[in-house]
């Protein structure tokens, strides 16, 4: 909705744009609205992007550590012992 308002303001040379619903005036929206709304939806998903990558993160140096881990177990198979 907020990027449609945007292009809608930008195709009409507009800094506000009305909103109604039906029939009914609800108000003026301006684009700095517009663009700070904007701007925090994409910092939500940036913090649930950060979450998922620092867990995957963490996954794989808990992988890299066990390995490391049984580094000796399969030096003494691959040596016969």
């Amino acid at each position: 909705a907020c990027h449609t308002a945007v292009l809608k303001m930008r195709s009409n040379g507009c800094r506000r744009l009305a909103v109604y619903r039906g029939s009914r005036f609800l108000g003026l929206v301006k684009i700095q609205d517009l663009a700070l709304a904007m701007a925090s939806a994409t910092r939500q998903r940036s913090s649930f992007l950060n979450v998922i990558v620092w867990a995957t993160l963490a996954l794989v140096f808990g992988l890299i550590v066990m390995l490391i881990l049984q580094l000796p177990h399969v030096v003494d198979l691959v040596q016969g012992g």
